[in-house]
């Protein structure tokens, strides 16, 4: 920080009013945490196309992957961030057994600005770091493919929009769209790549009557998308994501 910038916050905190007494005062300040993900699929040294695969609201990335276990083409990597943010799936009980199930969320309506700066700061040094190895290992820059479930194709379309991610293809799989995202910014950070939009027929949140509202709200953006339905619920559903990681390239399965 230069003189001049710090004098400049000096004058701003002085000539801001004193907090009203008694009502709390809101501060923050950045921390270092440790945070995780998983990979599943080639070794580095035999990877030309890499998945990067976000899961939903309240599950955990080593569960996610158990969707891609035996189906992952030998060329392919998935790797799988964590959310930073664990809680226990059910309410507290005297016998402790509501510890068993837990879960991860990307974000949520408090403190949100934050959330979304330290989850596309976690993402871009996932992606930094696998593709670094990557590079290393082959000496060759691998196809991307990021693929979102449910909560995390909001916070997909903030990483594009303001990270460092360059996909060749985008999968948005039964999610709603982030509505406070730069349109230029996520044009730009998706440059060329292909978008899918996948859900289930049957699925009870992304239903019949809401999903020509999100291809609208697709289409207000300019982006071109490709819409494909599967018979099924809101989960993943096994044939469907096998057929999507045979994709290459430009190649794409019919759209509806």
């Amino acid at each position: 920080m230069t003189d001049s910038q710090f004098d400049v916050q000096n004058e701003n905190a002085e000539s801001s009013s004193a907090p009203e007494e008694g009502v709390p005062v809101e501060h923050h300040l950045a921390t270092v945490r440790t945070a995780r993900y998983y990979t599943l699929g080639a070794p580095l040294a035999e990877t030309k196309r890499v998945w990067f695969a976000l899961h939903g609201y309240a599950q955990l990335a080593g569960r996610f992957l158990r969707h891609f276990n035996e189906i992952v083409p030998a060329d392919t990597l998935i790797v799988a961030p964590e959310a930073l943010s664990r809680f226990y799936l059910e309410l507290p009980r005297a016998d402790r057994t509501h510890m068993e199930r837990i879960g991860a969320a990307w974000m949520t309506r408090e403190d949100r600005d934050a959330d979304i700066a330290d989850t596309r700061a976690w993402l871009d040094s996932v992606y930094r770091t696998v593709m670094d190895d990557i590079a290393r290992a082959t000496d060759a820059v691998p196809e991307v493919t990021i693929m979102a479930f449910s909560q995390s194709v909001a916070i997909t379309m903030r990483w594009i929009a303001g990270g460092v991610a360059k996909p060749s293809r985008v999968i948005m799989w039964a999610g709603s769209l982030a509505t406070d995202v730069d349109a230029d910014a996520f044009r730009a950070g998706l440059g060329n790549a292909q978008v899918l939009l996948v859900a289930g027929e049957r699925d009870q949140f992304l239903t019949e009557k809401t999903r020509p509202l999100i291809r609208g709200q697709w289409d207000a953006l300019g982006i071109p998308v490709r819409e494909i339905l599967y018979d099924g619920v809101h989960e993943v559903d096994p044939v469907m994501l096998t057929e999507l990681l045979q994709l290459r390239g430009q190649q794409h399965l019919p759209a509806i």
